[in-house]
C-alpha cells in the first residue's frame, strides 16, 4: 500500500521509479498510478532488468517492504553507495544480502519504522511534516488505496478481509 503512495509522491517530485511486483497483473495497476517501470520478480530477473533500465548504473536507492530474498535483489539493483530502506517483513523476519554489495560497492541497508522515527523526531517535527504532506493527500496527488468497507457490526469479516492476500487496498471499518 505504501509503495503505491511512494509512486505517486515520486511522480509529484518528478522522480522516476522502478517498481517490483510478485504478480504480473499488478503491473498495469502500478503503471496507471504513474510507475515508470515495473518488473515482475516471478517472471523476470530483477537485478538484470533494473541494470538494463538504468543503463548499467543501478537505481539511486530502493525501498523494500518484503525482506527475505527481495532485499538481496534490491541491494544488487542499486548503484554503488546506494541506500535501501527496509520497512517491512512480508517474507519473514530475516533478509538476505550480498557481501559484494555491502563491502565493495558500499550499498547500505537501513531499517525504517515510522513509529521509531516519529518518537525520535518529536511531536513538533511530526506535525510539521504532516502539514507539508497534507496538501498532497487533500488534492489527490497522493491517495491511499482503499479496499472493502465494513460496518462496525461486521468487524470479524473486516479483520478476515484485512489479512487476505491481494485484497486490493486497506480494509476500512465504518461507524454510523
Amino acid at each position: 500500500m505504501l509503495g503505491r503512495q511512494l509512486i505517486q509522491f515520486a511522480k509529484h517530485l518528478g522522480l522516476r521509479t522502478i517498481n517490483v511486483v510478485r504478480r504480473p497483473e499488478q503491473a498495469a495497476e502500478l503503471k496507471a498510478l504513474g510507475a515508470d517501470e515495473v518488473i515482475c520478480s516471478t517472471t523476470e530477473d530483477v537485478v538484470a532488468r533494473a541494470r538494463e533500465i538504468t543503463g548499467g548504473k543501478g537505481a539511486w536507492g530502493g525501498v523494500d517492504a518484503v525482506a527475505g530474498e527481495s532485499t538481496a535483489q534490491v541491494t544488487s539493483s542499486v548503484r554503488d553507495g546506494g541506500l535501501v530502506l527496509l520497512y517491512g517483513a512480508m517474507a519473514g523476519l530475516e533478509y538476505k544480502g550480498n557481501v559484494v554489495d555491502a563491502l565493495f560497492r558500499g550499498v547500505r541497508v537501513h531499517g525504517f519504522w515510522v513509529t521509531q522515527w516519529a518518537n525520535a523526531a518529536g511531536l513538533a517535527r511530526t506535525h510539521e511534516l504532516a502539514a507539508e504532506l497534507w496538501p498532497l493527500f487533500s488534492s489527490g496527488a497522493v491517495a491511499p488505496l482503499v479496499g472493502d468497507k465494513f460496518p462496525a457490526e461486521k468487524v470479524a469479516e473486516a479483520v478476515k478481509a484485512s489479512v487476505a492476500a491481494a485484497r486490493g487496498g486497506k480494509v476500512l471499518l465504518t461507524f454510523a
